[in-house]
């Protein structure tokens, strides 16, 4: 492991690296940052620094695992669009998206009749998480890896312990499931969640467009 210079607080460069582009090159240039802001400030504490760093750069590695399947459904895709500018509501704000989907999430009390399928589908699509591809009709957003906000709760931790939920310059995101949907495709339920709360939606195509249910949100949880 290398040792760089001090640099500016890494909550700043890390944020500016997320709205650029070069993908890998800007997760290694995060991953150096994140590193050398620990290491900075003579011997003192050096052998604690080190092990944070560590913990800060396994957090920021991308997974060795398989790649994870890219979500490809148009549908999915114009729910996501339909929903996140409203649930957002940080105007002029880029939406900073998770890359990768959700897999937990409150648990829906019974549908009725006319919903049949959709939680099952919902929970068969969820079992595992899946990628997201650049591709949502909407204005100013971005896709982040998990591993990049995490790397950065792994920082403020530090400098703000004790703290729970949410720390000065903490990271605000967005997150999404998979979507399910019943067998027509008329009908489909998604979960959304930013850092703070999270929420079940139910969705019906109308017109050839996606709109809220008028059954409204079935769950939802605040912190």
């Amino acid at each position: 492991m290398g040792v760089f210079r001090c640099t500016k607080p890494c909550h700043s460069s890390t944020r500016r690296a997320i709205k650029g582009s070069g993908g890998d090159a800007i997760a290694v240039e995060n991953r150096k940052r994140l590193i050398g802001v620990y290491l900075c400030g003579g011997t003192e504490g050096v052998l604690n620094n080190l092990v944070i760093a560590t913990v800060i750069l396994a957090l920021a590695q991308p997974s060795s695992g398989p790649p994870l399947k890219p979500i490809t459904d148009p549908d999915a895709y114009a729910i996501y669009a339909t929903l996140l500018p409203s649930i957002w509501k940080r105007s002029g704000e880029l939406i900073l998206l998770v890359q990768e989907t959700e897999t937990e999430s409150c648990r829906v009390s019974r549908l009725p009749e006319e919903w049949e399928g959709v939680q099952e589908d919902f929970d068969r699509q969820n079992t595992n998480a899946w990628t997201l591809r650049p591709v949502l009709p909407l204005g100013d957003y971005r896709l982040i890896p998990r591993a990049e906000i995490r790397a950065d709760d792994a920082r403020l931790e530090q400098e703000y312990p004790g703290i729970w939920q949410r720390r000065p310059g903490s990271m605000e995101f967005a997150a999404v499931s998979a979507v399910g949907f019943n067998a027509a495709k008329t009908k489909a339920l998604v979960y959304i969640r930013l850092r703070s709360s999270g929420q079940i939606y139910l969705m019906e195509r109308r017109e050839g467009r996606w709109v809220a249910s008028r059954g409204g949100i079935r769950c939802g949880w605040g912190a």
